[in-house]
């Protein structure tokens, strides 16, 4: 039986976070920054998404707690409609020449 921790994260959990980390050599799946130091799961646990190395990716603290019970489609969704918006400001704030 894993040995559960007061934050309630068990020995193999650990072991597969630290596994995970390392295969993406802690660089955020969303943004990039290669210090990122937390473990997302694409598919949310309670909707379906299970421990699977395939389900799970590494992402800096400001992206995984922004996607939040996202999937990973409803969050690039919600990144791609910002980008736009910002690049439409930038289009209009540029100078004329």
């Amino acid at each position: 039986m894993d040995k559960i921790r007061r934050n309630g994260s068990s020995t193999r959990w650990r072991k597969l976070r630290l596994f995970v980390l390392k295969r993406d050599d802690y660089t955020c799946y969303y943004c990039g920054i290669t210090t990122a130091n937390t473990v997302d799961h694409l598919t949310p646990l309670h909707k379906g998404g299970t421990d699977e190395l395939s389900n799970l990716v590494t992402a800096c603290k400001p992206c995984n707690y922004s996607k939040g019970s996202k999937t990973e489609q409803q969050y690039n969704r919600k990144r791609l409609r910002k980008k736009k918006e910002r690049e439409m400001i930038r289009f209009f704030d540029e100078p004329k020449t």
